[in-house]
């Protein structure tokens, strides 16, 4: 059985209110009300009416105010406002409009036409809710799918790799890829797709099958990145763009690969030193026609671990730590890790700056990688 719509009065005329409140009770409609906007606001927090009818005229905050300061706030800006109001001017409906009611209703009114405007704007207050949660479905769907297609440490050949990740409540903007070369190459990427808006799983499936394509084709780390920047440049819309990173090891020389593309610069554990950031810069994929990416080839004894860390991540350290560079502050923590495996060093990085009892604001990913097989754990 579907509830019963709940609609809130705001007005400090008790006529008015009785007037309206018996047309809606005689139609079924539970009806509360507040004589005041800060009261109004109040208990629109507290009990979500499905709509709200607010008096134009009112004492202290008028209601245009109260209006602004509903949409203002994340717990009742979807809720519908319809202003009623014996001022019938122009000016008056445009600026209702314009503080985010979805109507103007004048008094005097007939109750039917009351009944009528209620009822057309909870359908469609109704149906907008539906599709935003048939939207929400779909992107969860899409997004489960997408996490069943992430490598797992121990499960691509001659790969060592672990992983932090910890998408925002409702997305997951950064992922990863892991890909068996020839000759026992490996290829790491990480991405951040929260710039493509709609579609963005999808598009990461696509994206990821290109990715096997020219690696496929014996293709250089600057070449396949060239490539991928072609790709995005085809795919995505005007103002969409990836900010990536391309990392390959090569066992036969012993040799690490980087081209960046935008991304947070990796970070590098040396087999004796601290850690330190390698700045690559770059332009993100698909951003712009025409564009070189940065590379650079690090020994294996330099970097004996790397660490590609997400901007959400990052963010997360500025607010934990007072040094206004955010690399730095990370670093100051990545000292502590030299002794750790790759796996502790990734889940300990992780859980500090991404605590389980704090939602984080943005994706947050660390992807680690070593030369050699990293044992599955």
């Amino acid at each position: 059985m579907d509830p019963v719509p709940f609609i809130l009065i705001i007005d400090d005329t008790l006529a008015n209110v009785i007037v309206a409140g018996n047309f809606l009770r005689r139609e079924g409609f539970r009806v509360l009300h507040a004589e005041n906007g800060p009261d109004g606001r109040e208990l629109a927090r507290k009990e979500q009416p499905d709509l709200i009818l607010l008096d134009l005229m009112m004492p202290g905050e008028n209601g245009f105010e109260t209006c602004a300061r509903l949409k203002e706030d994340p717990a009742t800006r979807r809720i519908p406002v319809i202003f009623v109001s014996a001022v019938d001017e122009v000016a008056s409906k445009v600026g209702g409009l314009q503080a985010g009611a979805v109507d103007y209703l004048p008094r005097p009114y007939a109750g039917e036409e009351l009944i009528a405007r209620v009822r057309a704007h909870l359908r469609t207050f109704s149906g907008q809710q539906e599709i935003v949660a048939g939207q929400r479905a779909l992107l969860r769907e899409a997004d489960a799918v997408q996490q069943a297609f992430r490598p797992l440490p121990g499960t691509v050949p001659g790969a060592g790799f672990a992983v932090f990740s910890r998408p925002r409540p409702g997305s997951s903007g950064d992922w990863y890829d892991v890909v068996a070369r020839d000759a026992g190459r490996v290829g790491y990427l990480a991405a951040d797709r929260r710039w493509l808006r709609e579609a963005s799983a999808l598009f990461t499936m696509t994206f990821k099958s290109f990715l096997r394509q020219q690696i496929s084709a014996g293709l250089s780390p600057a070449d396949l990145v060239r490539q991928l920047d072609g790709f995005c440049r085809r795919v995505l819309a005007p103002g969409q763009y990836l900010p990536a990173c391309y990392v390959e090891f090569d066992p036969a020389p012993g040799r690490w690969t980087l081209v960046g593309a935008g991304y947070p610069p990796p970070i590098l554990f040396g087999a004796s030193g601290a850690p330190r950031a390698l700045p690559l810069g770059g332009y993100p994929l698909g951003a712009f026609t025409a564009r070189e990416f940065p590379v650079r080839t690090v020994e294996a004894a330099e970097a004996a671990k790397i660490l590609l860390v997400s901007d959400g991540l990052l963010d997360s350290v500025s607010h934990l730590d007072t040094r206004p560079d955010r690399i730095a502050a990370f670093l100051y923590l990545c000292e502590e890790m030299a002794g750790l495996s790759l796996a502790e060093t990734v889940q300990t990085l992780g859980e500090y700056f991404s605590p389980p009892d704090a939602p984080p604001e943005d994706d947050q990913q660390i992807l680690g990688m070593e030369p050699g097989p990293t044992a599955p754990g």
